[in-house]
């Protein structure tokens, strides 16, 4: 039996990582959305061609919408959400909410609801694998704009444990070259 060959990146969960990769081994190495499912299963990537081309729809999405992400990472429910939204109400409805949203201390849900006009983004469940680097760039930027001033607070608002936040904080403190480290490994 032959051994299936390890990634030499991930994408994760992250669509638009996926997308530009798809893009950028268009034409070399595939030269259609189902010829590169195929072969990013052959390197020991999971991306069906429906998530491909939900990737490719998301990353023609306006950068006032994208770049709401910036912080919090995008993941493929938020993608298929986001393309749900637009087809039911339009991109400019999207990018006209996107316009009035600050991001600073928001989670990935919360900037979710606000962009999709749902007053309440308990609808939307929190992504648990969130980056520890990530959710304390979340929580500093909480702090910086006043949304909150303790661990504590900032947890129930973020709905995450202030165990969780101090965790992430400790890593985000770690040196540099320990956090490339990190960063490198799937």
């Amino acid at each position: 039996m032959a051994e299936k060959s390890q990634p030499v990146g991930h994408f994760g969960d992250d669509p638009l990582a996926l997308a530009t990769f798809y893009r950028l081994m268009l034409g070399t190495r595939w030269n259609t959305i189902s010829e590169a499912a195929n072969e990013m299963a052959k390197l020991g990537f999971k991306a069906s061609a429906n998530r491909i081309q939900q990737a490719l729809a998301l990353s023609e999405f306006p950068r006032e919408v994208l770049d709401l992400f910036k912080g919090v990472g995008m993941v493929n429910r938020t993608a298929r959400e986001l393309i749900r939204m637009r087809n039911e109400q339009g991109m400019e409805q999207i990018v006209a909410r996107a316009i009035e949203i600050d991001p600073a201390g928001k989670s990935r849900s919360q900037i979710l609801a606000l962009i999709c006009g749902i007053e309440n983004g308990r609808n939307f469940r929190t992504y648990q694998r969130e980056t520890p680097l990530s959710l304390n760039r979340r929580y500093r930027d909480g702090i910086e704009s006043g949304l909150w001033s303790a661990m504590r607070q900032a947890g129930k608002m973020m709905e995450v444990s202030p165990s969780r936040l101090a965790e992430a904080s400790a890593i985000a403190a770690l040196p540099r070259r320990f956090l490339i480290c990190l960063l490198s490994t799937p």
